[in-house]
């Protein structure tokens, strides 16, 4: 387009049995779609059937040299997914989709965030030099929508720019897509109201700044586009929240005194206060395309928990080799209107923090692919306590949306959102998980930092005020579950990070290997130290299922959802560990689903005998779940795996036709004391 010189296309033209047109992938179509690269954003090139998603970063930065023309390395060519991706990619910093790491001999968690092979230097041969890519400096990077009603999402972004703007405004401009305005002149949205917060990573000390803006007022089940920036400032907030005058830092030559003077963390300087130290802003990000979410009619989400970014073999990762996650079925499910909306139950990444905070980089610009066009609602799992993070870095990436809902009452904690037929209610039970030996010295075992009341501790009883925890948790519960109006709202999911129903072995000696290899390997469960030294109830999975399997039964919720073990399993209508029936008709008790495979690093077995309750298939492989409700009685539900094919591996429906969908199930109380 000679007006955006900047702007690269690339099609991709649907059709079936093309096998032959794209290298090294067996792909059984590829979906029509126009990808534009610019400066200031990224690209994915997504095809449908699985697995393959190249992500091109024209603005991120290599971190150690400059990076070399894709196409002038040949062992390059079988790492992409589409065959146009590597001309387009030029020598920008990429995740292709074959080779989210570039060396096999690598550990399983090195990838982090793009990379790119070096130019030649000095004799060095770029056919096996690369680097890893940092974000932009004043680019948006790893934008995603999180789901707020049926009339606003929020969108959130990144500027790596040392934390400078972590108090900027943020704006938008929103537009119909041009499907929308056929024949009518193009109307651009002017929005304000935008906000900043700062983010310090646990491990490296790197400040980010993230930024939250909502679009509102928007119509129903309609297609926009939007872009976002932040607004220039002259704040200098550092992680203390006060301004350093360079008493610990050396001096510019411009500077005479430490007074006169002050540190610029854009720069990274000492500079005088005249000619330093004024943001001016970021670049506005690419446009970028969404469709309305909605309050009633047929309802289609994604639902799943544990994903990283990982290459597709276990223990000994090969390159070339596809990433295991979900996130070009995802992309595909969203061109095709099988899914409007996305759940994540916890388990991002693992970790966010991990090389010095490179991978949550990675994997929030991977998921950006699939996020920046449909908004998600995500959850908190024990991954995201690790690093000494204590859940922090979500936080930040969910501020904008908790914000908007705290006249709700939610917090990081506990939130909920109605879009549809279905209200997903979001707890993070970590802190009853979190009673293993040794757990004290496993970062923050799971309590966010307002439920630390004796840092200096090392008993778990004295240290984390689980007392206050457990009631707010229990009494948020209820109040949220009061609130659905399951006449407007008929389906009712309950999500958290630990499943109440599980058949994971904790006797396999593969299972065991994996825990002894992981810092809080306990929350599986292994070891529950005696009572609580007060008397008081004691963290535990047993507490979790008396505090709120009760609660799923008395408001008569639907399912309850859960990952944590890294495969996939579903219970008949369960409670109290009694089956109450052997089918999906008239369930008379929450049905249980774990999914907890979209991604990981590993699979878990399973023990050889289920229960009563087990229901088949349960199935070691990675994949996710979709769920479509086609009105107030049926809901369905798959099980798709990770592949090429997208294959659904199980599958059920739901038929329920209670006239009073928020009345007590009929086992309510039974074998718990009232």
């Amino acid at each position: 387009n000679p007006s955006e010189p900047t702007k690269i296309s690339v099609f991709a033209r649907s059709c079936r049995g093309c096998q032959s047109w794209v290298l090294s992938c067996r792909l059984h179509c590829v979906i029509m779609t126009t990808i534009r690269i610019l400066k200031s954003s990224l690209l994915c090139v997504a095809t449908c059937g699985g697995f393959v998603h190249d992500l091109i970063l024209p603005a991120h930065v290599p971190n150690d040299c400059d990076c070399a023309p894709w196409e002038s390395n040949t062992t390059s060519k079988p790492y992409w997914g589409n065959r146009n991706s590597r001309s387009a990619a030029g020598s920008f910093c990429s995740i292709p989709a074959n080779a989210v790491t570039p060396d096999s001999t690598l550990p399983e968690y090195s990838p982090a965030d793009g990379w790119c092979y070096c130019k030649a230097n000095n004799g060095d041969d770029s056919s096996s030099w690369y680097t890893w890519c940092l974000p932009p400096v004043a680019t948006p990077s790893q934008v995603n929508l999180l789901a707020l009603n049926a009339t606003a999402v929020v969108v959130n972004f990144v500027t790596r720019d040392n934390g400078f703007s972590s108090s900027a405004s943020v704006v938008a401009q929103l537009r119909l897509a041009r499907t929308e305005h056929v024949g009518s002149r193009e109307q651009i949205t002017n929005l304000t109201g935008g906000f900043s917060t700062l983010y310090t990573d646990s491990t490296s000390g790197r400040h980010l700044s993230y930024h939250h803006i909502t679009l509102h007022s928007l119509q129903e089940r309609t297609s926009y586009e939007y872009r976002v920036r932040v607004l220039p400032t002259t704040d200098k907030p550092l992680a203390n929240g006060t301004v350093d005058h360079c008493n610990n830092h050396t001096l510019a030559s411009t500077c005479t005194t430490a007074g006169s003077c002050q540190w610029c963390q854009i720069t990274n300087e000492c500079t005088s206060h005249d000619t330093a130290c004024t943001y001016s802003g970021s670049q506005w990000s690419e446009w970028q395309s969404f469709r309305s979410l909605y309050s009633t009619g047929v309802t289609r989400l994604a639902i799943y928990g544990d994903m990283g970014v990982f290459p597709s073999q276990f223990d000994k990762p090969s390159v070339p080799a596809p990433a295991r996650t979900n996130i070009g079925n995802l992309v595909d499910d969203v061109a095709n209107s099988r899914v409007d909306f996305i759940v994540h139950s916890g388990d991002h990444a693992y970790e966010f923090e991990v090389s010095g905070g490179a991978r949550g980089d990675g994997y929030m610009d991977s998921y950006s692919a699939v996020l920046a066009h449909a908004p998600w609602a995500p959850g908190w799992g024990n991954h995201e306590y690790l690093e000494t993070d204590q859940g922090n870095r979500l936080a930040n990436i969910t501020a904008g949306m908790i914000r908007e809902k705290t006249s709700e009452g939610a917090t990081r904690m506990h939130y909920g959102v109605s879009i549809g037929l279905v209200h997903v209610l979001h707890l993070d039970l970590s802190p009853y998980w979190c009673r293993f030996e040794h757990c004290v010295g496993v970062d923050t075992c799971g309590f966010p930092a307002e439920w630390v009341v004796n840092a200096s501790s090392s008993d778990p009883d004295e240290r984390y005020d689980f007392a206050g925890y457990r009631t707010e948790m229990m009494t948020s519960a209820r109040r949220h579950l009061a609130s659905v109006d399951r006449a407007v709202t008929p389906w009712l999911i309950v999500t958290a990070h630990y499943p109440f129903y599980e058949t994971y072995d904790n006797t396999c000696p593969l299972n065991a290997r994996h825990e002894r290899a992981k810092a809080d390997g306990g929350t599986r469960g292994r070891i529950h130290p005696g009572p609580h030294k007060s008397g008081l109830p004691t963290p535990s999975k047993a507490q979790a299922l008396l505090d709120y399997e009760p609660l799923l039964a008395e408001f008569g919720v639907d399912l309850f959802f859960a990952g944590h073990d890294h495969n996939y399993e579903t219970t008949w209508p369960v409670y109290a560990n009694q089956v109450q029936q052997l089918n999906y008709t008239e369930p008379t008790a929450p049905i249980h689903i774990l999914s907890g495979s979209a991604g990981p690093p590993e699979w878990d077995s399973f023990q050889g005998v289920g229960h009563a309750w087990t229901r088949e298939p349960r199935l070691q492989v990675n994949g996710y779940g979709r769920i479509t409700i086609d009105n107030a009685t049926t809901l369905r539900f798959e099980q798709v795996t990770n592949d090429m094919n997208q294959t659904v591996k199980d599958s059920f429906v739901i038929t329920q036709t209670r006239s009073n969908r928020s009345a007590p199930f009929p086992c309510w109380r039974s074998h718990y004391t009232a």
